[in-house]
């Protein structure tokens, strides 16, 4: 069983801002369309920064 943390997975999403494409179809979950890579780059960035900010609000509360 493999295991990773959250930053682990949050740098691997970030990753994902060097790369040029509009579809994200994952194995489940509905897919989602970008209208061009400048929309995919804001939404990516704005996911990690809130996923950044609540995970280190929580790892403060132990």
């Amino acid at each position: 069983m493999l295991f990773f943390t959250v930053g682990t997975q949050l740098n691997s999403v970030k990753k994902l801002l060097d790369l040029d494409f509009n579809w994200i179809i994952p194995g489940h979950g509905r897919r989602i369309e970008f209208k061009d890579v400048g929309e995919k780059n804001a939404v990516l960035e704005a996911f990690v920064e809130e996923k950044y900010a609540h995970y280190s609000s929580d790892k403060n509360k132990w």
